[in-house]
């Protein structure tokens, strides 16, 4: 055994930052095709991520504000809200969270079939973050996310 305080070391010891944790993606989707596209697009983003999948709107809500409270409620990241949904729309999901201290400094995402310019102004006037296409390219969908995850880097 060498005696590492006479003999030379030659051994390089490289220090790296800790990985940074993953970021949590809260996804109200109902449809199991645009999950599946996402979850493609998402795939050669370089940001660790897990996604938490709620399957409408209401379950969004449900999911972000359990009844019980020793559930224990996400705490996601960014929210990314399909529009069109069973029983609540991503829109009135939008209205809730905008109206509860919990989730105002969350970034909310509508990613939507829709173009239409009433879902564009009413998401506006909610204070949506982002609205973008389901069929936008996964280097605008990672872009976006990634502005707002680190706005100091966007507006420079």
């Amino acid at each position: 055994m060498p005696d590492t305080l006479t003999e030379p070391h030659s051994e390089i010891l490289t220090v790296r930052p800790p990985d940074p944790a993953p970021k949590t993606l809260f996804v109200a989707e109902d449809s199991r095709y645009s999950i599946r596209a996402l979850k493609r697009k998402l795939r050669h983003w370089p940001v660790p991520h897990q996604m938490v999948i709620a399957r409408d709107g209401q379950e969004a809500i449900e999911m972000l504000y359990p009844v019980d409270p020793d559930e224990g409620a996400p705490m996601p990241d960014i929210l990314l809200l399909d529009l069109n949904m069973p029983r609540v729309s991503g829109l009135e999901v939008l209205s809730f969270l905008r109206s509860r201290p919990r989730y105002a400094g969350v970034p909310v995402v509508i990613l939507t079939t829709s173009d239409s310019h009433y879902d564009m102004d009413h998401a506006a006037a909610l204070d949506v973050d982002a609205y973008l296409i389901k069929d936008a390219s996964d280097t605008d969908i990672c872009g976006v996310l990634n502005a707002l995850l680190n706005p100091a880097d966007a507006a420079a």
